[in-house]
């Protein structure tokens, strides 16, 4: 997995991974790796944060905005689920 850049300094996100039809999130206060793919959220959303996951900056905001369940510090969450 490749370091999350965090330009901004107020994301989450550690690292992450990605392909041409997902991406895989890891959190700086969590195990586990978040997977996005084509089976399991809209490919505009899959394509959009990886996009954001190489510019460093964005990911974060754009799964808050766009996630009906967010991880937030000392809450941990089962699944992710997209609005759409």
């Amino acid at each position: 997995m490749k370091k999350y850049h965090n330009i901004n300094g107020k994301s989450e996100i550690e690292s992450y991974e990605s392909g041409e039809d997902f991406i895989k999130i890891k959190l700086s206060h969590s195990r586990n790796v978040h997977v996005y793919n084509y089976e399991n959220t809209p490919k505009n959303h899959v394509d959009k944060m990886n996009k954001l996951a190489e510019k460093g900056s964005g990911l974060w905001r754009y799964l808050l905005q766009n996630c009906k369940k967010v991880h937030s510090l000392g809450i941990k969450r089962k699944k992710w689920s997209f609005l759409f």
